[in-house]
């Protein structure tokens, strides 16, 4: 080893030194950038959140329909001359605010029934499916068996 130091700025001019780091003027556009960059970001966090919770009562609504048109196909196996409508809720199962409309109509010259099931979840509370609840409607036919 030779007794010399390298000096770090030998060679550059005087006052290379304070150049070497960053000045505060290129940390605040630095941080300028990433704030700009993370706008957007934030701002779809909500509605996430929003869609998250459309999706999951739409997949209530869904597996409840697909719960009532099951047990109405069953009904009209037993007994083919089941009321033309019902309607109720599903608070007993557990799903309270959750409700259901099943129209039963007979198909001219044809031993069918032609069932459609309506599940939505009733959020002002006036028994009928309305713009902005989750609604689901589901549409069949039986057949009469001999």
């Amino acid at each position: 080893m030779t007794g010399r130091h390298r000096q770090p700025f030998a060679g550059k001019p005087p006052g290379a030194w304070r150049r070497a780091g960053l000045t505060l003027v290129e940390v605040m556009v630095a941080l300028l950038i990433i704030l700009i960059a993370l706008i957007p970001l934030l701002t779809m966090l909500p509605a996430g959140h929003m869609l998250r919770g459309t999706t999951q009562h739409l997949a209530t609504t869904t597996m409840l329909a697909e719960r009532k048109m099951a047990e109405v196909r069953c009904v009209l196996t037993r007994d083919f001359a089941a009321p033309p409508s019902l309607q109720g809720g599903f608070g007993p199962q557990g799903f309270i605010g959750y409700r259901y409309q099943v129209t039963i109509s007979s198909v001219a010259g044809r031993p069918l029934k032609a069932v459609s099931v309506v599940c939505w979840r009733d959020l002002n509370n006036d028994n009928a499916p309305s713009a902005g609840e989750a609604q689901t409607q589901l549409d069949t036919y039986v057949a009469q068996r001999r």
